[in-house]
């Protein structure tokens, strides 16, 4: 049941090769952390990012490949809204307690985290990756750290937690200045990709994009 709950959350959220057998060969150490800390500290100093994306979500025991594209906005007092333009428009927000989300016909489904510990770690991680929040990354996952080049980096996340670990098998998160790219690998070996473009950071949200969160 917490499987298939995940996976409808990444569904809703929903080729790019991981880096995995390098920066899972990287743990984070005394050494690493002031440069992790920095980059954390740079993504907490936007309280509102907007951006669009392109999201590919690989199936592996059916050797199939979906693709959506749309665009996402989060505000750190708010919340994350993702809205799928094509191929089947919708709009799904995760805030601390709640994802919502509502189809092409105006129907909206309501999911409360108050019974569902999945959910609640899932939206918290989220979250605490746009947020920059290293310390409860730390609480959560082992951290790893990995230098693509003197003006990239990658960071990756293990679930500390078993019943994590029986649902997301690690997390990479790959950036310069701009976080650019984060890949899910659930525990059955399917991955999930986002790769973001056009990124801002505007001081509000404009009247169009209040009204998006509904």
């Amino acid at each position: 049941m917490k499987s298939a709950i995940f996976s409808l959350l990444i569904f809703f959220l929903s080729t790019f090769p991981g880096d995995a057998q390098n920066v899972f060969s990287y743990p984070l150490t005394d050494s690493s952390r002031p440069e992790v800390k920095a980059i954390s500290a740079r993504i907490a100093s936007h309280k509102l990012i907007k951006a669009s994306f392109t999201q590919t979500k690989k199936i592996s025991r059916l050797s199939r490949t979906l693709n959506s594209t749309g665009k996402m906005i989060f505000v750190v007092d708010r919340g994350l809204l993702w809205e799928v333009i094509s191929p089947f428009p919708s709009v799904t927000i995760i805030t601390s307690d709640r994802l919502v989300q509502k189809s092409a016909s105006g129907k909206i489904s309501t999911l409360s985290a108050r019974d569902n510990d999945t959910f609640k770690r899932f939206s918290s991680t989220i979250q605490a990756i746009f947020k920059g929040n290293l310390p409860e990354l730390e609480r959560d996952f082992e951290i790893y750290y990995y230098k693509d080049t003197p003006s990239t980096w990658t960071i990756g996340l293990k679930p500390r937690d078993r019943t994590l670990r029986d649902i997301i098998s690690s997390i990479e998160i790959h950036g310069a200045v701009d976080l650019e790219k984060f890949i899910l690998t659930e525990a059955n070996g399917d991955t999930v990709s986002y790769e973001f473009a056009d990124i801002t950071y505007p001081v509000e949200l404009s009247a169009a994009d209040e009204k998006a969160f509904f």
